[in-house]
């Protein structure tokens, strides 16, 4: 099971292990799988989910999932961050979040 939200820039996914999406509607836990910056990655080949310089992103847009999760009839789940790795000294600023 996993839910996705995407901007103009950026696709984020989390998932539910274990759960079986076609005899369960939701889950209250999931955990970050994705993150694609769509106009470096266009063909989504390099994963960012977990890259340190990305933590902000992914937290701002798990916090959007969760509104739109609840905006559709979704209790608020907890979404566990991907394990972290370090890829440069690249910041994400809140103007790219909503690009």
């Amino acid at each position: 099971m996993s839910r996705a939200i995407r901007t103009h820039r950026w696709k984020y996914a989390v998932t539910a292990p274990g759960i079986d999406g076609r005899s369960v509607l939701g889950s209250d836990a999931y955990t970050e799988s994705h993150l694609y910056d769509l106009h470096v990655d266009p063909h989504e080949l390099n994963n960012l989910v977990g890259s340190e310089a990305h933590r902000d992103l992914c937290d701002g847009l798990g916090t959007r999932l969760v509104a739109r999760m609840v905006q559709a009839g979704e209790a608020a789940p907890t979404i566990s961050p991907a394990p972290s790795f370090r890829v440069g000294q690249s910041h994400v600023t809140e103007l790219e979040l909503l690009m």
